[in-house]
């Protein structure tokens, strides 16, 4: 049921699963390190350059799946 579910959101969305699974690597990554910093005391509140951080990792993320697109 979990697969045909997974098809049909990859379906929906248009994207092989190649591009969902870069993109989700690429937030993955930008994810861990933000939780990294956390523990590590670095971040208390979101600050305006966590939130650069996060705006800059989604638009490498969209720009990833554009040019795999073209």
């Amino acid at each position: 049921m979990r697969t045909t579910l997974a098809r049909c959101a990859l379906a929906a969305t248009g994207l092989s699963p190649d591009d969902v699974g870069l993109t989700v690597l690429i937030l993955g990554a930008v994810l861990v390190y933000l939780l990294i910093r956390v523990v590590r005391g670095s971040i208390v509140v979101l600050r305006g350059s966590t939130v650069v951080l996060v705006f800059v990792a989604l638009l490498a993320a969209v720009l990833v799946l554009a040019l795999r697109m073209a």
